[in-house]
């Protein structure tokens, strides 16, 4: 809705509208959100639209007849060098990002404990911060995990990554 304010504060204003859409194209051509956002490009009130990858332009582009100049793309961010092996010695599952009920970090510790139960050796650590830490800790009691560490975030996060032989990323978009 983010789009749709700003364009409505703006109007009649000289000020240039950046929208950035963080849906993934393909999933969410139904949803009425999506049709406003597409009326809201559509109509002239963005002068540009940011999306996450190629594919997203891609679909922008062909699918919603938005032209090429229009739509650009802009990759998440990572300050992390992709310029080491992936440890294998180590029985670690990382995830990473903040606690809310977006992510799916219920859901993956309710998996988690599939895990747990038939693999003994595998740990899994979720770092963040954020609303969710407290139900989160105690869904990890309720399921009796015992090889699940919540750590705050860290400044040092690329350690976290080097450490991990699995990188797992919950959501439920």
């Amino acid at each position: 809705h983010q789009t749709l304010v700003s364009a409505a504060a703006s109007a009649g204003l000289n000020i240039i509208i950046v929208s950035w859409d963080h849906f993934c194209h393909r999933r969410f051509r139904t949803w009425d959100i999506y049709n406003d956002f597409m009326s809201c490009y559509k109509s002239g009130a963005v002068d540009k639209l940011v999306v996450l990858t190629n594919a997203d332009r891609k679909s922008h582009i062909d699918k919603e007849n938005l032209p090429q100049s229009f739509v650009c793309h802009i990759s998440n961010p990572s300050p992390i060098q992709q310029n080491h092996y992936i440890r294998h010695d180590t029985k670690r599952v990382l995830a990473v990002g903040r606690l809310q009920t977006d992510k799916g970090y219920d859901m993956l510790l309710e998996t988690w404990a599939k895990v747990e139960a038939q693999d003994s050796e595998w740990s899994l650590e979720i770092v963040g911060d954020g609303p969710m830490r407290e139900e989160l800790l105690s869904l990890c009691n309720e399921l009796r995990l015992e090889r699940v560490e919540i750590c705050n975030f860290t400044s040092s996060i690329e350690e976290k990554y080097k450490s991990a032989s699995i990188f797992v990323l919950s959501s439920r978009d």
